[in-house]
């Protein structure tokens, strides 16, 4: 039975943020980082998709169908 590392004690093949080069810490943080500012990013212009649509600031999801199905009626 096989289970994750966190279960057993620590084998090589198995290492943590603290025991990695700073250099891999390095290219780890900015690599979430930029992920991180292009989720953000599209969240913005989704919203700013929505607020172009409707006269809300805030958006239910009538307004998401809407705007990406069309109106039924």
């Amino acid at each position: 039975m096989d289970f994750p590392c966190f279960y057993l004690p620590m084998p090589k093949h198995c290492r943590r943020f603290r025991d990695i080069f700073t250099s891999e810490k390095i290219f780890n943080t900015v690599f979430l980082l930029i992920i991180g500012l292009g989720y953000l990013m599209a969240l913005l212009d989704f919203i700013a998709a929505i607020k172009a649509h409707t006269a809300n600031l805030g958006s239910s999801i009538d307004d998401i169908l809407i705007m990406y199905h069309g109106s039924t009626n």
